[in-house]
């Protein structure tokens, strides 16, 4: 196996197989409020006086929060660019979501490792071939 197989393995089990559907699969029943999104691909702007800016690829701004929990929650959330989510508005809530997700996207990573170091033990390339399966899918983990 190369590991270009050994991506293209791993993007098409982690899209088809393992990865969970975020925000839906991780809240429980919380009083969400609904946020509508641009559209865009979202990232993490710079942090501005305890501030996390969101902006658009263009760089245009689109929300700023002082809740780290809130600016993942979007971001994660924005994955697949739609016009609007669901967002819990208790705080505890919001922080038990992202929580979650991250632990599911680290599980994830943990199976690729594993995987990686039993198919290619003398390669020390698995940043780079980790980064290309995870950003073929769109995801990221802030």
């Amino acid at each position: 196996m190369t590991i270009l197989e050994f991506e293209t393995y791993w993007i098409e089990k982690i899209k088809t197989e393992l990865l969970r559907n975020f925000p839906s699969d991780f809240i429980t029943n919380a009083n969400c409020e609904e946020l509508n999104l641009p559209g865009k691909s979202l990232v993490k702007g710079p942090e501005l006086f305890g501030n996390f800016e969101i902006i658009d690829t263009a760089g245009e701004t689109f929300t700023q929060t002082e809740n780290i929990y809130k600016l993942k929650y979007i971001l994660y959330s924005n994955r697949n660019i739609p016009k609007k989510i669901d967002i819990p508005v208790d705080e505890d809530e919001l922080k038990s979501v992202v929580k979650l997700y991250e632990e599911h996207i680290d599980e994830l990573i943990k199976k690729v490792e594993k995987n990686f170091k039993q198919t290619f033990p003398a390669t020390k390339e698995f940043h780079t071939t980790s980064n290309k399966i995870f950003t073929s899918l769109n995801l990221s983990r802030y």
